[in-house]
């Protein structure tokens, strides 16, 4: 159990449950109290929750300071505990604040994957003394837009007879045969390839390649590297957000980690343990508990859910 550690309440979260009370002419017991709350804490054995003793600040910079009690747990929620002298009363209060934590572990491997990419980039764009891998990663994208125009032109084309025998016939599959979706693949790649005007393409890229033997001669290789590598990780997170959107309605729904059901029936498990430790050990301090303000209603792990 850490002790004595600084925590910038700022940073803690929104405010989700909470309870609090005054007792009357018990200020002298609080060190006694804290002590006993850290004890019962520590006895209840939950699980994945760390107990911590800290000092809070309100802003990072701020003289003001007080010492709390902290439960913590999965994902980004925090319960902070006060006993204290409040003059000749004693002021004990819980609250507990849920912090959505950046998804970190998602994001490294987004990284990793920028990374491997702008490597393989950078040993297949710069050639890094190789020429003959350049070349041939030129062919590679000229083949592939020859490829992306054919499929492009073999749907336009599939679209147009389906049409066509819809209203010819009135079967859209009419002229949706296997001889004629040959003739549409040959067609396609040949329209294509004109289109394109492959041949001359090929025809350039060697001028290309002593374009590019000069240029890379005089490139700062890791400069380089590293805009690739930042290039890559914002558009994969650019993309990530873009499906966060589309599927949750949320553009940072895989950048952040939020509760699942069951870490909201932990937070809920969690906020009980707190209320519970701290009777227990006004109890066991000779404070009657009876007379207390009660706390009816507990939050579920969200801000609208009672239990």
């Amino acid at each position: 159990m850490n002790k004595g550690k600084v925590v910038n309440a700022s940073h803690l979260g929104d405010f989700h449950d909470g309870w609090a009370d005054l007792i009357e002419g018990m200020g002298s017991k609080s060190k006694d109290i804290f002590n006993e709350v850290e004890k019962q804490l520590v006895l209840r054995n939950m699980p994945d929750v760390k107990i911590e003793s800290a000092i809070l600040k309100p802003e990072r910079f701020s003289k003001e300071q007080r010492v709390f009690l902290l439960t913590r747990t999965h994902p980004g929620v925090t319960a902070t505990i006060l006993i204290q002298e409040y003059g000749d009363d004693l002021f004990t209060s819980w609250r507990t604040y849920i912090k959505k934590p950046i998804n970190w572990n998602f994001l490294s491997k987004l990284a990793t994957l920028s990374f491997l990419i702008a490597m393989l980039h950078y040993i297949v764009v710069t050639g890094i003394n190789t020429p003959l891998v350049y070349l041939n990663y030129l062919i590679m994208v000229e083949s592939i837009k020859l490829v992306a125009l054919s499929l492009v032109i073999v749907f336009g084309l599939i679209i147009f007879a389906s049409i066509t025998g819809y209203i010819i016939k009135k079967d859209s599959k009419a002229f949706i045969r296997w001889e004629v979706v040959l003739l549409i693949l040959i067609a396609s790649g040949f329209i294509a390839y004109n289109f394109l005007d492959m041949g001359e393409i090929y025809q350039s890229i060697n001028e290309e390649i002593n374009t590019y033997k000069a240029n890379t001669q005089n490139q700062n290789s890791i400069v380089q590297f590293l805009s690739y590598f930042f290039g890559y990780f914002l558009f994969f997170v650019f993309i990530t957000g873009l499906l966060g959107l589309l599927i949750k309605f949320r553009i940072l729904y895989f950048l952040i980690i939020e509760s699942n059901i069951f870490d909201r029936l932990d937070i809920t498990a969690m906020d009980f343990s707190v209320h519970k430790s701290i009777l227990r050990a006004l109890d066991i301090s000779g404070i009657d508990i009876t007379k207390l303000r009660l706390k009816r209603d507990f939050k579920g792990g969200r801000k609208d859910e009672d239990v």
